[in-house]
């Protein structure tokens, strides 16, 4: 014959706590069903409550932070002043370099002009040259 796995362990409760319960009690048998609901129902209500108290006591900061590692934390006022010197070197930095990219350029356009004249001039002398080759033959 096969049980639901309930029905066994209460089968198995019942049979170790009736004879305990049969000896002073004239209703065993309904002393014995008592005893496994109180059982059944107490048990979960018990691990939950030690499994809140678990979570409870696990969630507390342990140990709390230590007065001298809250000494070494930088107060508000230096940590915005430091960020506001980091700020104005970076705005140095920023126009330094848009000052040098600028007269980049202004030497890539110079360069630029003069390469474009010299080709410029080339092709004339180029020019003459041909010309008077031409007016040879």
């Amino acid at each position: 014959m096969r049980f639901a796995h309930g029905e066994v362990s209460s089968m198995l409760i019942a049979q170790h706590f009736t004879p305990l319960l049969a000896a002073g009690s004239p209703d065993a048998e309904s002393t014995g069903k008592g005893v496994l609901i109180f059982i059944a129902v107490a048990c979960p209500v018990i691990m939950m409550i030690i499994g809140a108290l678990g979570l409870w006591v696990n969630s507390r900061r342990n140990p709390p932070i230590a007065e001298e590692m809250y000494k070494n934390f930088i107060p508000r006022q230096e940590s915005d002043q430091t960020v506001q010197r980091l700020d104005e070197r970076v705005s140095e930095a920023f126009t330094e370099i848009t000052s040098l990219r600028n007269h980049t350029d202004a030497e890539i356009n110079s360069i630029r002009s003069n390469m474009t004249k010299a080709y410029g001039d080339f092709e004339r002398a180029l020019g003459r040259i041909e010309g008077k080759l031409d007016t040879k033959d």
